[in-house]
């Protein structure tokens, strides 16, 4: 059945929470930025070149060797991306925590439908057929699902503050509110917003977080006052569909043409007007927080469509991953997939704060 591996994961990775008897969860917090071990899954997707080392895109790591992304992230600037970052939060502090943030280089890219190219070449994504793929599919207004597996060469190597998001676990069609997050954000001083504009210059060095309201066609937004009517939802979507929201400078001509016409897209929405995803945020995850497994998320969407400047508050769109659950299970958990769980429940999770973790003794896997 689609989403049975990813439950059976998602029960594994929550155990990577502890380090020996310590537990380092941090469940979600208030605030416009994320703090150390929040969202342990992020990612980065970029590239290292002579001279130069860019990371334009997000992504959220979803087993050892596969982080999931945007399939348009796996090129900027003509050169294929080649390498992922994971276990950052903030990029002014490395000294401060070394051994937090990892390099992991790139042996494949897989776009949609994740068809892997055996025996894969030995020079890894230098001669990866991605870039063709993503010239041929940039230039005319086909169908495009905007979703890649990003496979690295080595095995990430888990830790509470680096460890997977959940793929799927539980249904969650009724989603009124999800965060995002990503490294764009807006300056609150006047002056700043002044030079951001006019330098084009984008501000990155926190890991930002926002609420997306989730809209799509017969969403029911429970969470708007009753000022609200359903009309108004409609509108929201109307927005959203339509093809003129998006530019032809910014976005792939699919949207340009039909706008957000796919079963398995949908939009959110900014619920802080100062700042929400924008460019180089594009791949990043839509995730909302599991009460069960423990300190786990589970990942909604994957963004496709932002916008340029941080604070349009214009709809963006996003690929639902849950259409695609057994296309990606397929390849990141093939059948044997089960690593049994023997050595008992860790010994951090017997007890936490907020009291007795019920899980930890309901949900053990016995081999």
């Amino acid at each position: 059945a689609p989403g049975l591996r990813s439950a059976y994961k998602c029960e594994e990775y929550y155990r990577y929470v502890c380090e020996h008897d310590n537990n380092w969860c941090v469940h979600y917090q208030e605030g416009d930025f994320a703090v150390a071990g929040e969202f342990p899954h992020m990612a980065q997707i970029g590239f290292i070149v002579p001279k130069m080392m860019l990371f334009y895109c997000g992504g959220a790591i979803i087993s050892p060797r596969y982080v999931i992304s945007s399939t348009t992230c796996g090129m900027e600037r003509e050169i294929v991306a080649n390498v992922v970052l994971v276990g950052d939060f903030n990029r002014t502090i490395l000294i401060d925590n070394p051994g937090w943030e990892k390099l992991y280089p790139l042996r494949e890219i897989l776009p949609y439908p994740f068809k892997r190219k055996l025996p894969v070449p030995p020079r890894g994504v230098v001669d990866n057929e991605l870039r063709d793929f993503l010239l041929e599919n940039g230039r005319d207004d086909s169908r495009l699902v905007d979703i890649a597996l990003y496979r690295t060469i080595d095995d990430i190597v888990f830790s509470p503050r680096i460890r997977p998001i959940c793929l799927y676990y539980k249904p969650v069609d009724k989603v009124d509110l999800a965060w995002f997050t990503g490294f764009g954000y807006l300056p609150y001083d006047t002056d700043d917003l002044r030079t951001y504009y006019k330098a084009n210059h984008f501000i990155r060095s926190k890991l930002m977080k926002t609420a997306e309201v989730y809209i799509n066609r017969d969403v029911d937004l429970t969470f708007l006052s009753h000022e609200e009517s359903s009309a108004e939802v409609r509108k929201r979507w109307d927005e959203c569909k339509d093809p003129s929201l998006f530019k032809k400078d910014e976005h792939h001509p699919y949207y340009t043409k039909y706008g957000v016409a796919d079963h398995y897209l949908f939009c959110g929405e900014n619920t802080n007007p100062l700042h929400g995803p924008c460019r180089y945020d594009d791949g990043g995850p839509l995730q909302v927080e599991l009460d069960t497994p423990y300190c786990s998320s589970q990942l909604i969407g994957v963004l496709s469509v932002s916008h340029l400047r941080c604070n349009d508050t214009h709809p963006v769109v996003y690929v639902n991953v849950t259409k695609f659950i057994k296309e990606i299970e397929d390849v990141v958990f093939p059948y044997p997939f089960l690593d049994f769980i023997t050595e008992g429940t860790p010994k951090c999770l017997s007890q936490h704060a907020g009291g007795i973790n019920l899980y930890a003794f309901s949900y053990h896997i016995e081999s």
